[in-house]
């Protein structure tokens, strides 16, 4: 996805609406680290970006990784 932004705030305010680190992840999903962990393995779910001790996700993929995890509950 391409989008121009015509301030510094205003791509900064699209990181801040649009990514999230590995424990916002976690609350979303209501699952712990390894599991997150385990979904990034499994090529189930994709980082972003990955520190030593965090990933970054988009938060679409991880909204659509909560919306399976509901249609199989």
């Amino acid at each position: 996805m391409y989008k121009s932004f015509e301030t510094k705030d205003d791509f900064l305010n699209f990181l801040s609406d649009n990514i999230l680190n590995t424990n916002e992840a976690c609350e979303i999903l209501g699952c712990k680290r390894q599991n997150i962990a385990d979904l990034v393995e499994r090529h189930k779910l994709t980082a972003v970006k990955t520190f030593p001790r965090d990933r970054i996700f988009l938060k679409d993929d991880i909204l659509e990784r909560l919306k399976l995890k509901k249609q199989r509950d």
